[in-house]
């Protein structure tokens, strides 16, 4: 025997089924809203105070009133705002992230280059006059101990142990910074900044420069230079 269904019933049971659907649909796109939602409230949580650890690092006043002013628009937003004005909020406060980003590495940079500048200033202030003539005492006396060794009957004892006592001093001078330099035999560069004496020389070639005579010393405080050199520089002549 065939059952027939009443056409009623059936339509009941399908706009049943579509409410079903529709109700479960609904409400999984309203969880995924909600977690959505949480989601960026964290993210918004999460990056005020990003920008407030790093606005407190600023002497910026100008960027404090913008900082402010988001905040104070972040604490208004609630749960029922909607998606778009959630992940607007999100953007503004990211994009005002990388505006203080960019002023905190340009303070650090100034405040770099202060130090650097005071730094300068303090190297500057020091007085090595002392040191600069001790310096050049101690090249004019090796040159002089070199010049007794090759005397002779030179008292080879006492040139020995006025040489220690010269090497004691230098390196004393040397633990504090001061360095005395000496280009003797080195080819002459117009980098040099130093004072010079001219002698054409017939046996080096033309157009040839070397450093014949070291008549005062480079001196170095803490590798820069404190006081340039004077020198003799050999300019050849041979063709």
């Amino acid at each position: 025997m065939i059952e027939y269904y009443n056409p009623n019933t059936v339509s009941i049971i399908f706009c049943l089924f579509l409410f079903i659907i529709s109700i479960t649909s609904y409400t999984q796109i309203r969880k995924k809203e909600r977690d959505r939602t949480d989601e960026l409230f964290n993210d918004l949580d999460n990056l005020v105070k990003n920008l407030t650890t790093i606005q407190n690092t600023l002497g910026n006043e100008n960027s404090i009133t913008e900082y402010e002013s988001i905040k104070k628009n972040i604490t208004k937003l609630t749960k029922d705002n909607s998606l778009s004005e959630l992940l607007s909020a999100k953007n503004q406060i990211k994009s005002f992230e990388k505006k203080l980003i960019k002023i905190k590495k340009k303070e650090e940079k100034e405040k770099n280059s202060k130090r650097i500048q005071q730094a300068s200033d303090r190297y500057i202030q020091i007085d090595h006059t002392l040191q600069i003539i001790i310096c050049e005492e101690i090249h004019r006396m090796k040159n002089r101990l070199r010049l007794m060794q090759t005397k002779e009957n030179c008292d080879e004892h006492g040139i020995k142990v006025l040489s220690k006592r010269i090497e004691s001093i230098e390196q004393e001078l040397n633990s504090k910074g001061y360095e005395i330099t000496d280009d003797t035999g080195k080819e002459y560069n117009d980098g040099m900044r130093s004072k010079i004496f001219v002698v054409p020389d017939e046996n080096i070639p033309d157009g040839k420069e070397i450093i014949s005579r070291v008549i005062k010393p480079g001196i170095k405080y803490n590798g820069r230079f404190i006081k340039h050199s004077e020198i003799q520089v050999n300019k050849g002549t041979k063709i």
